[in-house]
Parts: structure tokens; sequence; C-alpha cells
């Protein structure tokens, strides 16, 4: 179902070496979330925290997901960089001390977190509710001095760690160890209650979102005001105690592949290429139309908007925002071939294109650092080669590079957003955010 590859050859301008190892990033075998590739269908022998050669599950922004298959963002068999929303996978082990690397990244509307090496978790940004999870309300992000070491580890419990992370706009969730689910912050969704900005909230005190007798989380998905948890057996919880939804008849061989929140509310994504509408309201769903294209390859959505790619490698994009403060000149109909995409709340689209590169389309581009291309975009100028890409910000976007690192900018539109995680003030090249030191193997 891939459609045509298309090279894109753009040239850096950061200045930085530029690490172009690893495997070029193809189309086929990824699966996913928001902003996920639905060629290849689920990697159902799969294990969680293990790439499946069948393809793989990951995470965008405010989704994630847990067993069958693969890893966020994994470079699967034919290459490809991973879709969102599914468990993440390892990194080779380094002996010694060593900077810490992300396995997964998770962008809520102020605020950010990062899966560790280690399954362990650290969130920065603004966090008025407590979304970075660390019982106060203390922003991070802008002073130095607050991260690395000093940031800390988000305490999940005695002896649990994570699987995958997601974000919301001010709430932050785990699929732990045991897949089971804990979300923190503001109490917009499952009935968790305000909960991570006062201390002896956390760790044992925080107690798992009830999923029902035998039940335990296969995804999550966080949105603006929207969010549902999916069950082993792919019902949908959407609110706490209320009853499961599942968004589209049976059918044989087609079989769940992601969860996507946005403008429009909750968006379930199947192996066949489908999208429907989750409706808690009447226990059902509707199918999402595809305007008669190819099938649907990527979705992603903001609070204010959500933009579909297709096979054909078209792009269809509705919201008030793309729709009224977007130029068609700025945001085209047609893309080059994107292996995952992201899109901010106001209307900055970011797609990973072969190689692992970053290529941004929008409202507000360009900076001292990085100048507009020929076809309205910028290559956002990272230091090695993209496997994921995740915003739903409201003025930011963050990638995970291939060697772990994360790496995060703002749209102009706001300067020192905590939530990239370093002082942006006069920049002229990108930082890399400082996850602190990991001890190593």
């Amino acid at each position: 179902m891939a459609g045509l590859v298309v090279s894109i050859a753009a040239a850096s301008c950061s200045g930085r070496a530029r690490t172009d190892s690893g495997t070029e990033a193809g189309s086929g075998g990824a699966l996913a979330g928001a902003g996920g590739s639905l060629n290849g269908g689920a990697g159902q022998g799969g294990t969680s925290g293990a790439p499946s050669s069948a393809g793989s599950a990951g995470s965008a922004g405010s989704t994630l997901a847990a067993g069958d298959g693969g890893a966020s963002g994994a470079i699967d068999e034919d290459g490809g960089a991973g879709g969102m929303g599914g468990a993440a996978d390892e990194l080779e082990p380094i002996v010694g001390p060593h900077p810490y690397r992300a396995l997964q990244i998770a962008v809520g509307r102020d605020h950010t977190c990062a899966l560790l090496e280690d399954h362990r978790v650290k969130c920065w940004g603004r966090n008025s509710y407590g979304q970075l999870g660390y019982g106060d309300a203390v922003w991070r992000g802008l002073d130095p001095a607050q991260m690395g070491d000093a940031l800390p580890f988000v305490d999940l419990g005695t002896d649990h760690t994570a699987k995958a992370i997601a974000a919301g706009r001010y709430t932050s969730c785990a699929i732990l160890d045991d897949d089971s689910v804990k979300c923190w912050g503001y109490d917009l969704f499952f009935g968790i209650g305000n909960v991570g900005d006062e201390p002896g909230e956390m760790g044992d005190h925080l107690k798992p979102v009830p999923l029902g007798p035998g039940q335990t989380a296969k995804a999550v998905s966080i949105g603006y005001e929207d969010g549902c948890i999916v069950r082993n057996d792919d019902g949908f919880i959407c609110d706490v105690n209320a009853s499961p939804i599942w968004p589209r008849p049976a059918t044989p061989g087609v079989h769940f592949a992601g969860v996507s929140v946005e403008y429009y509310g909750v968006v379930a994504l199947y192996s066949d290429g489908t999208a429907w509408d989750v409706t808690p309201s009447s226990g059902a769903g509707a199918q999402v139309p595809a305007d008669d294209r190819s099938g649907l390859r990527l979705i992603a959505g903001s609070r204010t908007s959500r933009c579909s790619y297709f096979n054909d490698q078209q792009l269809v994009c509705a919201g008030p925002v793309v729709e009224s403060t977007v130029p068609a000149s700025k945001l085209p109909s047609q893309l080059p071939e994107l292996h995952a995409m992201a899109l901010a709340e106001w209307g900055e689209l970011c797609g990973i294109l072969d190689h692992g590169r970053v290529h941004c389309w929008g409202p507000i581009l360009g900076s001292s650092w990085t100048p507009v291309l020929a076809d309205n975009s910028i290559e956002v100028p990272l230091a090695a080669p993209a496997k994921d890409v995740q915003s739903r910000a409201y003025n930011y976007t963050c990638a995970l590079l291939r060697t772990g690192a994360v790496e995060c900018w703002s749209w102009n539109r706001e300067p020192n957003a905590p939530g990239i995680g370093w002082d942006d003030t006069g920049a002229t090249e990108l930082e890399t955010v400082d996850l602190g030191i990991a001890p190593g193997q």
C-alpha cells in the first residue's frame, strides 16, 4: 500500500555535524495512533518493548500503546521510521555513565515527558496542575539548573517502571510494566482527581485507572478535553465507570491499530486503513470519510485541527485553524513521502521524510537558524536523523532522534516555551534536552 518514495535533498543549516548512520526511513510496516503509519498492520507477534517485524505501533504526542507489536519510532524490518503509540523499543546498552537516552517522548499543550532507556520517566514544562508529576506546581525547563540530574524522575510506585507515556492538555499518563495505567495532573480524564501538584499524591498513593475485571491497557490517548484508554479486548474506556465502546463492527482480519485525540474528538484507527470516530454518548462509532482516496496512512491532530495523509501523498486538513489562518501556499495539498507527522495547535505541521529528516510547514516559519525552502517548508537542523516527531503543543514541536536524544523547538510565537527544555533566546542552533546522566551497564 506504500506510495512512491520521494527523497528530499536539503542541506542542514545548523553547522553541526549530522549523523546519518542507521537505515534509511522507509514506509512499510509501521502502524499507528495519532500520526503513525497504517501501512503494515499491527505486529501481532511482537512483544511489548521490542520491535515487531510485521510492523510497529508508536505514539504521537498524546497517544501510547503497549503490546501487540512494535515500538515507538522503531526502525522496522523494511527500514521504516516506526509509527505512533506503541511500547518503546530498546536501545543498545552503553558501558559506563553516559547522557540519558529516550525511548519515547510525549508532548502536551505546554509540557513534555520522556520515557528513558531504563523505563523511568522525566517531565518538564509548565506545571500549574501537577502534570509533571513531582508533587509541586513548579515550572521546569528554561533554567539549565532545573534540567539534567536536577530534573527528578516521576514516582510511579514501588518497583514500577513504564512501558509507554502520553501527554495531553494538563495531564500525563503512563502504561506501567504490569499493563495498568496511571495518570496525573488536571482532572480531565478517567476521574483521577487533581493529583501531582501536592506532596503525597504520586508513587504508591497514585492509584491505577479502573479498567474492569481482568482488563489491561493496550493504548491510551489524551488530548485537550477528550481521552480514552483502549483495553486488551479492544474496548474503549472514555470515562471512569463508563461502559466500554467498540467503535466499529467486528471484521475478520481487521484489528485495532491506534487511537488519536484531536479537535474532532477521539478517532480509532484500524489495520485496513480506516478511521472511526468514537462517540461515547452513543456507545458506537462512525467511519471517518476518506474522500475516496487510496487509503489513510497517517493522521495527526491538535486541539484545533486534524490532518490526514493518504497513500497517494495527498494531505487533507480540516479545523478552524488550518482553514482560517494557514495560507494554502504554506500547507500544500501534496507532500513528499512521510513516515510520521505531528500537528501543533496553531497549524504548524511537521513530518519525517526519508533519511530521518524533519520538514515543517505552517503559518509561522523561518528563523535566524533555518531558512524557508522553495516548497514553503523548513528543514529542522537536527543533530541526527529523527525516528519520531510530536507536537499538539501550543507553540512548539519535539523530535526523538535515532540516537535517543531529544530536541525541541518553539514557533516564534512565544519564545522561551518551557516545554522545549532549554532557553532558546537568541539561539542560532538547536540544543539537545539535558536528561541527566545514566549509570550505564
